[in-house]
């Protein structure tokens, strides 16, 4: 490293603007948390917020969601909804192990959460923006000041951490950063499930775009991955024919339809394209037929 006082001068000011930038950063965080503590509310008021506390209790107790009614009690299980969503009680468990209630815990997780959005949000719109500071600004400024995010991420529950994800799973595909944004779409589908369905319609339009269609099949791996580790190491209590039809009918869905959605695009074996519509139909329609009215 040259040690010349014009090397210097050039260098410090950059030096000098990082450091304002993480300072600058840190205050915001801390800011953020802040207020979205004050804005938390102080139960979990809707019935799902108990079953996640239990979840999260079940594990620090047994290594599992279970939660065992004493000695010679019954076992306390999640409802289904719950139990799909294992990676919010997963981590409310982890910070209860440092001495927090597992009620203390769920809450700072929520605001840690709720915090983070906005700076998430706020660093997308400025990658997609082009590096625009003011398309960064406004949509932070949004995310902060809307009361229905306000309100409804005050509750102890999965919603914050799954929109962090989903945001944060958006800013590494718009970095070109395929492997991590699967990651984050596998955590973000064990902690909503329902937002699988933005990550088909992301994955439709990324095969359907040759510069995009090998990171989106990095993606896609990543993303299995992560999602069945996460359920493998919770072992959240999922009826498993209606979860195995579900996640079947939706796999063969997903890789045979838009295997044939390709074909229709792209003219080639058109005649191949229905049929593979029509067996991927199959095992959705069953899916659909045994998973509840939740699943369909």
């Amino acid at each position: 490293m040259s040690t010349h006082p014009a090397a210097l001068t050039r260098a410090f000011p950059v030096r000098a603007r990082s450091v304002v930038i993480v300072a600058g950063a840190v205050l915001v965080a801390a800011a953020l948390m802040v207020l979205r503590l004050r804005q938390a509310h102080p139960a979990p008021l809707y019935p799902d917020g108990y079953q996640y506390l239990l979840m999260a209790q079940g594990l620090v107790e047994d290594g599992r969601p279970l939660l065992q009614l004493g000695p010679e009690g019954g076992v306390l299980g999640p409802s289904v909804d719950a139990a799909a969503k294992p990676l919010y009680p997963a981590l409310v468990a982890l910070l209860s192990l440092v001495g927090l209630s597992t009620t203390s815990a769920a809450h700072i997780l929520a605001a840690l959460s709720a915090a983070a959005l906005p700076m998430i949000v706020g660093l997308l719109s400025w990658q997609l923006f082009g590096g625009s500071w003011r398309a960064g600004l406004a949509a932070a400024s949004v995310a902060v000041a809307s009361p229905a995010v306000a309100f409804w991420l005050g509750f102890p529950g999965p919603d914050a951490l799954a929109l962090c994800l989903a945001a944060g799973a958006a800013l590494g595909f718009a970095r070109g950063r395929g492997v991590v944004g699967g990651v984050l779409c596998g955590l973000c589908a064990v902690t909503r499930p329902e937002l699988v369905a933005l990550m088909f319609v992301a994955f439709v339009a990324a095969i359907a775009s040759p510069a995009a269609r090998r990171q989106a099949g990095r993606a896609l791996v990543a993303a299995a991955v992560t999602g069945c580790a996460v359920i493998a190491a919770v072992r959240p209590p999922l009826p498993s024919v209606d979860l195995m039809l579900t996640v079947i009918g939706l796999a063969l869905g997903i890789a045979v339809g838009g295997a044939a959605l390709v074909s229709i695009l792209w003219r080639h074996r058109r005649a191949g394209a229905l049929p593979a519509l029509a067996i991927a139909a199959v095992p959705l329609a069953l899916a659909v037929r045994r998973g509840g009215a939740g699943w369909s």
